[in-house]
């Protein structure tokens, strides 16, 4: 199994313990390459009334065409992350969107998940 598949795998794995939409935080800085490139960090927590429930933070990296719809309240998302790379499309290797309610979608080069 690639390490790609083995993260798709995990992070399935680790989203069925925690799902509730906590924060979503967008910002730009340097990359590697010294070029100026968006991130976003996206917070999932198992409980949002609970300060001490589990959390994981999931990190994309050069993230292009960002949407983010109306949030209302604490909802349950499931996140959708589909390697696309075969696409050839310059910097970009995965889809990321909300599937159930149609939060936010956008591209991203990678990502990682703590």
């Amino acid at each position: 199994m690639t390490n790609l598949n083995s993260l798709k795998l995990l992070f399935k794995d680790e989203q069925s313990k925690v799902g509730y939409l906590h924060s979503v935080f967008l910002f730009w800085d340097t990359g590697e390459d010294g070029n100026f490139k968006y991130f976003a960090d996206m917070v999932l927590s198992s409980c949002p009334y609970d300060p001490n429930n589990r959390k994981i933070v999931l990190k994309f990296i050069d993230v292009k065409n960002f949407n983010l719809n109306e949030v209302n309240g604490s909802l349950f998302v499931q996140v959708s992350i589909v390697d696309i790379s075969a696409n050839q499309m310059e910097d970009i290797n995965f889809s990321v969107k909300e599937e159930e309610n149609e939060l936010f979608s956008f591209y991203c080069k990678s990502f990682v998940f703590e």
